[in-house]
């Protein structure tokens, strides 16, 4: 499976990889709320659309125009950063991180991202330590997305333990994150952990019924682990489902 991380702040968080990442909340409108605040708003979301379409020059206009509005804004830095990463600037999105920690410390679209970034640039240690400070503000409803970037990003580093945790402690959050749960269950077979991977799967298989990628797995367990004449039982279901993936091997 190719793994890709995902930004809270910028990218729309799904299923992928992880499905999908939910974008930071924009502050509803109040008669209290800045008005800069809710300019910088309306241009960092065009901005974010012409990043989408690598459309860079009307992208940094909007960007601009939310810098001039709310320079510190959290939103307002991590789309500079964004924009920053896609013109391959990375000296300038570094220091566009380190600004927006600068001023928001705390705040988990803040951590997560830079999470992201530091993955991207093999420091997959400082990555982890940021993913898992982003999952420990209890009001951030995206702590178990976190939990699996940190998961994809402990896999890159080599950290296949560390990455098993991650996905567990995602699944606890996101039991129904089918991307997660298939790349724990692939790990758990790899270290010969059977039976949570088999537990997973058949959990799975009820929900969901006999998919092509769930008994794919549970074939893969049931050679590893032994279990000759499940895991036939479950390529003939496969085959049924699929009659080009042939015989059981």
């Amino acid at each position: 499976m190719k793994l890709r991380l995902v930004t809270m702040a910028v990218t729309i968080v799904g299923s992928t990889l992880l499905t999908g990442c939910a974008s930071e909340p924009i502050t509803k409108q109040t008669d209290s709320m800045p008005s800069h605040q809710q300019k910088a708003d309306a241009r960092i979301e065009l901005a974010k659309g012409y990043l989408k379409q690598r459309n860079l020059s009307r992208a940094k206009e909007n960007l601009d125009k939310a810098i001039q509005h709310a320079p510190n804004y959290y939103r307002t830095l991590l789309t500079q950063a964004d924009y920053f990463k896609q013109v391959n600037e990375l000296t300038k999105t570094e220091r566009t991180y380190k600004t927006a920690l600068y001023y928001h410390r705390d705040n988990s679209y803040v951590l997560n991202d830079y999470a992201v970034f530091l993955c991207s640039q093999q420091q997959y240690q400082r990555a982890n330590e940021f993913f898992i400070r982003a999952t420990e503000q209890p009001t951030y409803p995206h702590i178990g997305s976190s939990y699996a970037n940190a998961g994809y990003c402990a896999l890159k580093g080599g950290e296949d333990k560390l990455a098993i945790d991650h996905f567990r402690r995602s699944l606890s959050y996101q039991p129904d994150n089918l991307r997660t749960l298939f790349h724990l269950v692939e790990l758990e077979i790899a270290h010969n952990d059977f039976e949570p991977a088999r537990a997973r799967l058949i959990n799975a298989k009820q929900q969901l019924g006999e998919q092509a990628q769930i008994l794919q797995s549970l074939v893969r367990l049931e050679i590893k682990a032994g279990n000759i004449a499940a895991a036939q039982n479950y390529q003939l279901k496969l085959a049924k489902i699929n009659p080009h993936i042939g015989g059981f091997q």
